[in-house]
């Protein structure tokens, strides 16, 4: 006597992977707008920072760079909950680091510090950050202190 598993009680994998494909699908292309828009900002404002290098840390160039990337920080809860939806980890969001490094290089301490701080409550590279973070704190104290001596 042979035994049969019926279809119609039984699911096998290849109908959760299947639906698992649809429902992968569903959450894409409710993102979509803010995956496209992400990623056309970071090409962007990519080119536009090797560019501005040239012609300079504080050109109206580098300001745009700084526009362009808080744009796209401003579409990191949205692409936090992307990743929440398909159970995955928050992907690396580069506009945090492009922008601390601007601020750093224009010794904009306070500022730089801030998006570290954003950085690590949205859940980007924490580590990283924290890291950057306590450089910087250095950084701005050394500087507070050449700054108050040169005043004395």
């Amino acid at each position: 006597m042979f035994l049969f598993k019926s279809k119609h009680t039984h699911r096998d994998d290849g109908d959760e992977i299947y639906d698992r494909l649809l429902e992968t699908k569903k959450i894409e292309s409710l993102y979509k707008p803010t995956l496209t828009k992400h990623f056309n900002l970071i090409e962007t404002y990519e080119k536009v920072y090797s560019t501005a290098l040239r012609t300079g840390i504080d050109s109206p160039l580098m300001d745009s760079v700084i526009q362009l990337c808080k744009e796209d920080i401003g579409l990191s809860q949205k692409l936090k909950e992307y990743c929440i939806a398909l159970g995955e980890p928050l992907f690396t969001l580069p506009a945090y680091k492009r922008l601390a490094i601007i601020y750093t290089k224009r010794k904009q301490y306070e500022q730089a510090i801030e998006i570290c701080d954003a950085s690590i409550r949205i859940g980007n590279l924490p580590e990283e950050f924290k890291t950057r973070k306590s450089r910087l704190e250095e950084m701005k104290k050394k500087a507070t202190s050449s700054s108050k001596a040169l005043k004395s």
